[in-house]
């Protein structure tokens, strides 16, 4: 959610200049000269910010997971949901072998109910196991109760 000095800045500019093309011709230099300091001191903060910013210490590398998106969204049955995540599995060990330390997998491309839920809990588990790597996996859980957007981390160490 953007704070107000934010929303003051994106906001002011169109109803600044709307007030000045409606404004009598005695006001619109001052109202032109305000909104133009007001706008440059928003952009020199800004660039004075990104210099002032410090460096981060460290980094980590990032994997993400290939789909294509025609072929693997929600596939009709429990073993086509398996086969695909297992497609997904095999794409972590080559990342993790490039310096991944975290793999991020396609989000919410299949249906997971109760029954397959620990099927794809000990598949992510064991790749995240092999590969040393954190596996986030975001999946839409249906249970009885209702659907569930989760988000699934698996850790390296097990």
């Amino acid at each position: 959610m953007p704070d107000f000095g934010e929303s003051v800045s994106v906001n002011l500019l169109p109803a600044g200049l709307a007030t000045l093309v409606s404004a009598p011709a005695r006001l619109r230099l001052p109202m032109a000269a305000a909104l133009g300091t007001f706008y440059s001191c928003v952009f020199f903060y800004g660039v004075m910010r990104l210099y002032m910013t410090p460096q981060a210490s460290n980094s980590v590398l990032v994997g993400f997971v290939e789909t294509h998106a025609g072929q693997d969204i929600f596939p009709p049955d429990a073993s086509s949901t398996i086969a695909m995540y297992e497609g997904y599995a095999a794409q972590v060990k080559p990342l993790a072998a490039r310096g991944a330390q975290f793999v991020i997998l396609p989000e919410m491309t299949a249906l997971i109910p109760d029954s397959v839920s620990a099927r794809v809990d000990e598949l992510f588990e064991k790749t995240a196991r092999d590969a040393h790597v954190q596996v986030l996996l975001g999946i839409l859980h249906v249970t009885d109760h209702g659907a569930y957007n989760e988000a699934r981390l698996y850790s390296g160490t097990g």
